[in-house]
Formats: structure tokens, sequence, C-alpha cells
């Protein structure tokens, strides 16, 4: 047992060792900025998204939020320089919060969304204020969809969303009642699914979707 102790602690003193620190960056403001996912190519460009309040100091400039919040993907290189970065801006809540990127670096993410959102001059409009929103690996906008549609009293939410080499996005979320008396019905492709409330309890029901990239 006291070998077996030994190699474990010595196994770990070998993992810890070998995480060398490269670099880090900062997104500072006068309000909240929340980092929401981040993830690395082959060629060690770091991507990330998330959204802040108020205003914003990136690199390449400091950016007011127009609405409540808005949105941002941000670029690294290898070495921690900032790349540049795109916005989605609107009168309310803009947020970036799932994050992905497929072979060909088009870079993938899953929006929360106002009523008049824009991304470099693109209005992003859905049924539910939500959108899977597809980049360039520069950062500019190449178009977006609703993963879902919604109908009655219903709430809906994206859990996480994952993306593959090949372009494939999958999604996971929840939705229910939010009223005793309608039944929350969503649509995904050609796909009703319902909620009937019953027994008085509110039930969340679990849904789990794929898409495939067009381009």
């Amino acid at each position: 047992i006291r070998c077996s102790f030994l190699m474990l602690l010595c196994l770990i003193y070998s993992f810890v060792q070998a995480q060398d620190f490269e670099w880090v960056a900062q997104i500072s403001g006068f309000s909240e900025e929340i980092g929401t996912d981040v993830t690395v190519d082959d060629d060690g460009i770091s991507y990330a998204c998330g959204f802040f309040g108020n205003t914003a100091q990136f690199a390449g400039g400091l950016e007011t939020s127009t609405g409540s919040t808005d949105a941002f993907i941000v670029r690294y290189g290898a070495q921690g320089n900032e790349l540049g970065y795109t916005l989605m801006t609107g009168t309310f809540d803009e947020q970036f919060l799932k994050f992905g990127i497929d072979s060909l670096i088009r870079i993938y993410v899953y929006a929360e969304l106002g009523d008049s959102s824009l991304i470099q001059g693109n209005l992003i409009i859905t049924n539910t204020r939500r959108a899977v929103i597809q980049f360039d690996s520069t950062g500019q906008y190449l178009s977006h969809f609703d993963p879902f549609t919604a109908v009655g009293t219903t709430i809906y939410n994206v859990a996480d969303m994952e993306v593959a080499k090949d372009g494939t996005i999958a999604l996971i979320g929840s939705f229910g009642l939010n009223s005793t008396i309608f039944s929350a019905n969503i649509t995904i492709g050609s796909t009703v699914l319902s909620d009937i409330f019953s027994g008085g309890f509110f039930r969340p029901q679990i849904w789990f979707a794929t898409y495939r990239s067009d381009g």
C-alpha cells in the first residue's frame, strides 16, 4: 500500500511539473466582463467568447455596450497576442455562451439575443431569441440559425454545445411549462416535442439534437 501511495504521488508530481505556463490575457472594464467558453485550434490559436456590460478594454480598443450586455469573440495567437475580436451589439442582453470550431476553423457560437441584435451590420432575429451563429476563422459573420422554435407558455434553454471536425453541431437543453393552463411545445427540424402539464407539477423535459453545417 505504501509503494502504491508513493507511486501515485510521483505521478501527480510529474503531471504538475509537466504543465508549463505560457501566457495570460485580460479583458477589463467598469462593469461585468464574463467569459463563458474557450477553445484552441491545431495551430495554437485560442478563441474565447463571453459578454460585457458598460465598457470592455480589448487590446484592439475600448468598447462600450449599447444595451445591458454586448457579446464578444476574441482570438489570441500562440504567444498570447490579440488577433482581433467580433461583437454582437443590441439594446437588451446579448450574450455568447457556448463555442466550437470545425476542421476548417469555422467558428460556431451559441448566443442569446435581444430584439435587435447586430453583428457587423447583420440583424440577427430568431423565434426564440436563441441562435447558433457561424463565423469564419477571422471572426467575419457567415450565417445563423434558430436551433428550435417554441409555442405556448414554454420556457427553454440550451445547456451545452459541441462541434465536431466535420461541422456537426450537437446541442442539449431542456424545455417545459411556466403555466398551469397550456401545454409547451418546441419544434426541432420537423419534429414537435411536447410537455403537457400534469398533476400540478412543473416537469422540465430534456431535448438533444444534432445539426450539420451546409458550408
